[in-house]
């Protein structure tokens, strides 16, 4: 069930310096995604939090801020649970 606003803590270093491991964020469901924001998304069976960089028919493209440590990931729109705040 999505919730309009949610909260999740950041694992890893992939969105460094803009979130820092062990930071809170607040998401919202309510939200449009679109290219620059930071977005949540079930990915490989796991939550990802990652910057929407493409969007295009059936696919958005998600990379990580910090680009040594982070993967790219392709989801679909209804993969994207929420933009952060």
């Amino acid at each position: 069930m999505l919730r309009p606003l949610f909260i999740r803590r950041v694992e890893g270093h992939s969105m460094a310096p803009t979130l820092k491991p062990g930071q809170i964020i607040i998401a919202s469901s309510l939200l449009s995604v679109a290219v620059g924001k930071v977005v949540v998304a079930h990915h490989e069976g796991i939550e990802i939090v990652k910057r929407v960089t493409s969007i295009e028919p059936g696919w958005i493209e998600l990379v990580g801020d910090n680009v040594s440590p982070s993967h790219n990931a392709r989801v679909s729109p209804t993969s994207v649970i929420g933009v952060v705040l």
